[in-house]
C-alpha cells in the first residue's frame, strides 16, 4: 500500500494534505489461497476525519486451509472499525487499543471453530491525521517512509532473525536468508493477549509517501 501527500488548503486557512492511496495484492506463485489484506479508509464525515484522520491497515495471515486469510480479512475490518468507533481524543491510543482488541476477537473466534484452531495474522496500521501521523504494529509486516529519495524502516520486526540481529548473532543481510527468516515471535489471534507495538507520531511532509507492505513484497525487494 503506499500514500503520498501534497499540501493543501482546507477550511479556515488551515494546512492539510492531499492523500493518494492504493492496494495492491498478489497470491503469489506459491499458494492457492491469498493470506494477505489491505484496506485504506477515510471517513466521510468531516468531524471524524479531523480527530482520527485517514487509515491505512495491511495484514498477512497464517494458518491452515482458509485460516489464515480468515484471520487477515479479520484483522483489517476490526481495526478499521474499532479505531473510528473509540469514543477518545487520543487517536493513537485509540490505533493501539484498535489491534489489541482485534486479537482478542480473532483469538476467540478462533476458539470456536476447530477448524480455524492457530489462525494468526500480522497487523500494520498507520493513521494520517493532519500533519502527524502515527502507527501501531505487531509481526513482520512493515512500514517504511520515503523521503527525499532516502528509505527509512519505521516498524520493527517481531520475528525470531531479528532478535537474532537484535543480539549481534546476525546480520540484516545474513537475516534475509536465515532458513528461520519466517518464523515470527508475534501475531494476533495466536495468544489471548498480544504486546502492541508503536510508532510514535511524526510530522508529515509534502510529498511523502509511506508503505506498508508484508514479506511477499520486502523479502524479495531490497530497500
Amino acid at each position: 500500500m503506499v500514500k503520498r501527500t501534497r499540501a493543501v488548503e482546507v477550511a479556515g486557512g488551515e494546512p492539510g494534505f492531499e492523500i493518494v492511496a492504493s492496494v495492491r495484492t498478489d497470491k503469489g506463485c506459491v499458494r492457492e489461497v491469498n493470506e494477505d489484506a489491505g484496506r485504506f479508509v477515510r471517513p466521510s464525515d468531516p468531524a471524524l476525519l479531523q480527530n482520527k484522520g485517514a487509515l491505512m491497515v495491511v495484514a498477512d495471515g497464517m494458518g491452515g486451509h482458509s485460516a489464515g486469510e480468515v484471520a487477515s480479512q479479520m484483522a483489517v475490518e476490526l481495526v478499521s472499525r474499532l479505531y473510528y468507533e473509540a469514543r477518545t481524543d487520543d487517536a493513537p491510543a485509540a490505533l493501539t487499543a484498535a489491534v489489541a482488541e482485534a486479537n482478542r476477537r480473532i483469538f476467540a473466534a478462533a476458539e470456536a471453530d476447530e477448524h480455524k484452531r492457530g489462525m494468526g495474522t500480522t497487523c500494520t496500521a498507520l493513521a494520517l491525521r493532519g500533519a502527524a501521523a502515527f502507527a501501531a504494529h505487531v509481526g513482520d509486516s512493515r512500514l517504511y517512509m520515503l523521503r527525499d529519495g532516502g528509505v527509512y524502516q519505521l516498524s520493527e520486526d517481531h520475528s525470531h532473525v531479528m532478535e537474532m540481529v537484535r543480539a549481534g548473532l546476525l546480520t540484516k543481510e545474513q537475516a534475509r536468508t536465515h532458513e528461520d527468516k519466517n518464523v515470527i515471535l508475534r501475531a494476533l489471534g495466536t495468544t489471548p493477549e498480544v504486546e502492541v507495538s508503536a510508532v510514535e507520531p511524526l510530522e508529515v511532509r509534502p510529498g511523502d509517501f509511506y508503505l506498508l507492505s508484508s514479506d511477499g513484497l520486502h523479502d524479495l525487494v531490497l530497500d
